[in-house]
């Protein structure tokens, strides 16, 4: 475990044992016995806050974290604007040349790839910002080095514009599961976010593109975008824009959109079908809830009748996957 530099003990390594579990669990117990020792916690292993006080001295606040949620105390940060991502640009209908900055990835582990991207903006940036580098500590022995190259100006004709934005605006909400707004319990009917032109998701503020590039990615600074999985999430926003009908009992109708198992290698999803094969690593959107998955294995053994939750039905109250998915 890797703490943060302000800690009185930065790296903690568990013991050798006979499984991930139980090492994860021997960690936490090794990090709290250090920080205890070393006063940054309490008898109850809850944080020791020292403040400063008028004359000099320090006031240690024992009571900070009495309760879950508390908010004695605020850390209250100013925000401000980067001017170099404001833009024009949103209300042309035509196609723009934007100046072009790729970003890269490169992690210290073998076999771990990273897609890179390019951030297309308005405004040229100074050649300190535009060939920056940065090391990302993302967990013990695992170091990535992100770079930016800048690349010139690119043009995008307006069909590219008009599925990069659908892009930006589906990933951009989806990755928070805000793609709906409304709901049953607020009384307030569900409505796709993306289902009309919303002008209020863009503003001159932040007028930029960041959009993947195809991998694998030339060694050279040339930039190849991933137009297929651009215009991929650009046809799934058209999709559900046509076919989102919402009720009470039904967020679509199941004739259109039920992902069913077409027997042989084909899964039938709601737009397509595609060889069990080709199914991980994936890209899904669940249209009736809005929110993305990735998908990380295909279980070819399990189908919608299998048990739910293990052999546990009783703990669960689900008979199967298909019983638990009709009554959520």
């Amino acid at each position: 475990m890797t703490l943060p530099p302000s800690a009185p003990v930065q790296r903690i390594v568990s013991p050798k044992v006979i499984n991930m579990h139980l090492a994860k669990q021997l960690l936490c117990l090794e990090t709290c016995r250090k920080l205890h020792e070393s006063g940054a916690l309490d008898d109850h292993l809850l944080p020791i806050v020292e403040e400063p006080l008028a004359d000099g001295g320090l006031k240690t606040n024992k009571g900070y974290f009495s309760g879950a949620g508390t908010t004695k105390r605020k850390e209250l940060h100013g925000t401000t604007s980067v001017h170099a991502l404001s833009g024009s640009w949103g209300a042309q209908t035509d196609g723009i040349s934007l100046y072009a900055y790729r970003i890269d990835f490169s992690c210290s582990q073998v076999g771990v790839i990273y897609s890179g991207f390019v951030l297309l903006i308005e405004s040229k940036l100074d050649n300190e910002v535009a060939n920056a580098e940065l090391k990302l500590f993302l967990v013990a022995d695992k170091l990535v080095k992100s770079s930016v190259s800048p690349c010139g100006q690119l043009y995008l004709n307006t069909e590219q514009v008009k599925n990069a934005k659908k892009f930006q605006e589906l990933f951009f909400n989806g990755l928070f599961g805000k793609l709906f707004t409304g709901s049953k319990s607020s009384g307030i009917q569900r409505e796709f976010l993306l289902k009309h032109d919303n002008k209020s998701l863009w503003s001159s503020s932040n007028m930029y593109l960041l959009l993947p590039l195809q991998l694998p990615m030339p060694l050279d600074e040339s930039i190849k975008i991933d137009w297929k999985g651009i215009n991929s999430s650009a046809s799934a926003v058209e999709f559900v824009k046509e076919h989102a009908i919402i009720s009470e009992k039904h967020c679509y109708p199941k004739k259109h959109v039920e992902a069913e198992y077409k027997g042989g290698d084909i899964i039938k999803f709601a737009n397509t079908s595609v060889p069990i094969h080709a199914l991980k690593e994936m890209i899904v959107l669940a249209i009736h809830t809005g929110k993305i998955y990735s998908v990380l294995d295909v279980r070819i053994e399990m189908s919608a009748e299998s048990s739910f939750d293990g052999d546990d039905e009783v703990s669960s109250g689900y008979n199967s996957f298909g019983d638990y998915f009709e009554k959520k």
